[in-house]
């Protein structure tokens, strides 16, 4: 529906035009791995860089009372930063899992991980990550 929408430009447009995540076809399918669960919520509506656009993430995050987000995806200079900024914005903790995250480029995963996720939050490897929630 945003594609039908919105003037798409640049990353938008590459995914439209290359005919990715759209409803009901393969590559937005959820793998049998992370399929949910009983009683998960989820996140819909996503279509934008931004997983807090267009979704009911922020609505779910307050109905659960969570304070802090934790960040994995692609791009990570364009999702996932976005998100991680529209999170910070919204007065969340944010951490972000950096090997659970890719772009393009080292350097532009470099770029993300050493210049803005610092300024937002933490940046931590799943390792380190898991090691906390057992402390």
């Amino acid at each position: 529906k945003y594609f039908e929408d919105h003037q798409m430009l640049g990353i938008v447009k590459a995914v439209a035009d290359g005919d990715a995540f759209r409803e009901g076809t393969w590559g937005a399918e959820i793998i049998d791995e992370l399929k949910p669960q009983e009683g998960d919520k989820i996140v819909g509506g996503k279509c934008t860089l931004c997983g807090f656009n267009n979704t009911n993430l922020d609505e779910l995050l307050k109905e659960g009372n969570i304070k802090n987000v934790v960040i994995g995806g692609f791009l990570t200079n364009f999702c996932v930063e976005s998100t991680s900024r529209t999170a910070y914005d919204r007065g969340y903790g944010v951490t972000v899992i950096n090997d659970a995250t890719a772009t393009n480029s080292e350097e532009e995963q470099n770029h993300s991980e050493q210049k803005i996720f610092p300024l937002l939050g933490q940046t931590l490897s799943v390792e380190q990550f898991i090691s906390q929630l057992e402390e």
